[in-house]
């Protein structure tokens, strides 16, 4: 073999090492001819010890005085692979394109199990410590029509906390919510009730739909804690929902947070984030984009429809408790439910009593009473010791022993 092909042979293996990827030798010609890697690799027989030492060389080692081999020059060489090197990237820029961009409705894959999904991201009170009880002060919801994977509407009311009405630094940065907002803002029971007619209105309510949210904070923790914190009885159709962050990595496999999750999906993040209503209209759009693809969304959490209220709370933080709890307004379907705060009377069992707040609506609600010690939710009381703590003028009820 010529001197001339040995070089072209070693410029050929070179030009692979440097570039960092394996192109067809067959692109390049030699006095006419072209010839695979295969062919050059059996006609040049260069051992690896030669091509150890031409990776080791620079382009000008192999070159002649006049700079040029036959009719190739190295430097057309590196710019047929940098060329191809550009096409591989414009390709692989199309697949990319073609993977997260526009996907034709009529391309859905699966039928979904909703005809409405409802879109809910919370934003809470907070600090950059430990911040105990957190509220819900953004109460948004966004209303997806999925069978013209459209936004139908939008809810949104701000909610005004109670333990803390003053909200943080922190939290004003972090979510963008005045302190007049909340100021302003009405109770979360009445956000409930205010939302469950919104759905009624949309006609939501007699179709099937499912709550969506982005990670299971929402409804398992937020909604859930504050509910039983103070004594709410939350719509049924909160206690299951489905955690768009699990049904993201079952597709692509990737964890994110909610504005990286977007934008790998090729869509653009609109609005601020942390803000409840734009999290929420961007979970949506995520949510619209995995149907297009194919991806039939079910549930993924539940949790039990009645809980015990929350009582392990820390003794000098009842009385704050019980005082705002009188004040709190009540809705229209809450059940009875019970909240310790102490009593040093002593039930027919002999234990210390249970005092007890009237839940239901009606002429007694919001008044406390005591009642057995050994109540619980599931089995009721084991005596039937009753007394009122404020009796009120139409009742003067008296224990009665069982």
């Amino acid at each position: 073999m010529n001197a001339e092909r040995m070089v072209i042979c070693r410029e050929l293996l070179l030009a692979r090492r440097l570039l960092g990827h394996s192109f067809n030798s067959a692109r390049f010609g030699y006095s006419g001819l072209r010839f695979q890697s295969s062919v050059v690799a059996a006609e040049c027989k260069i051992s690896s010890s030669d091509a150890a030492d031409s990776a080791r060389k620079t382009p000008g080692d192999f070159l002649p005085e006049d700079g040029r081999v036959g009719d190739l020059v190295v430097g057309e060489i590196l710019r047929e692979a940098s060329q191809e090197q550009r096409e591989i990237k414009e390709n692989a820029r199309s697949s990319s394109s073609k993977k997260y961009g526009e996907v034709s409705i009529d391309q859905k894959a699966v039928e979904q199990a909703f005809d409405y999904f409802v879109v809910i991201d919370f934003e809470a009170t907070c600090d950059s410590t430990v911040f105990f009880p957190q509220e819900i002060i953004e109460f948004p919801s966004v209303l997806v029509a999925v069978h013209s994977l459209s936004v139908e509407d939008s809810f949104q009311t701000y909610v005004k906390p109670t333990f803390n009405p003053q909200l943080t630094d922190f939290c004003k940065r972090l979510t963008g919510i005045e302190q007049t907002q909340v100021d302003n803002g009405m109770a979360l029971a009445e956000a409930l009730v205010k939302h469950d007619k919104w759905l009624e209105d949309k006609g939501v309510k007699s179709k099937r739909f499912g709550v969506i949210t982005w990670t299971d904070w929402d409804c398992k923790v937020m909604l859930d804690f504050e509910c039983r914190l103070k004594g709410l009885t939350k719509p049924s159709y909160f206690n299951k929902w489905i955690n768009l962050k699990s049904c993201f990595q079952e597709k692509f496999g990737d964890k994110f947070n909610l504005k990286k999750a977007v934008q790998h999906a090729g869509l653009q993040w609109q609005g601020r984030e942390h803000c409840g209503l734009d999290d929420a209209k961007n979970t949506a759009s995520l949510a619209m984009e995995l149907v297009k693809r194919g991806m039939q969304i079910g549930f993924t959490q539940h949790q039990s429809s009645r809980k015990p209220a929350i009582t392990n709370i820390s003794s000098e933080f009842m009385p704050k408790l019980k005082k705002i709890l009188e004040a709190l307004p009540r809705s229209s379907d809450i059940d009875e439910t019970s909240i310790t705060v102490g009593a040093d009377n002593l039930c027919y069992c002999g234990v210390k009593c249970k005092t007890r707040l009237v839940r239901k609506a009606g002429p007694n609600q919001g008044k406390f009473f005591l009642s057995c010690g050994n109540w619980t939710l599931t089995e009721g009381g084991k005596c039937t010791y009753f007394e009122w703590m404020n009796p009120p003028e139409q009742h003067s009820p008296s224990p009665a022993k069982s």
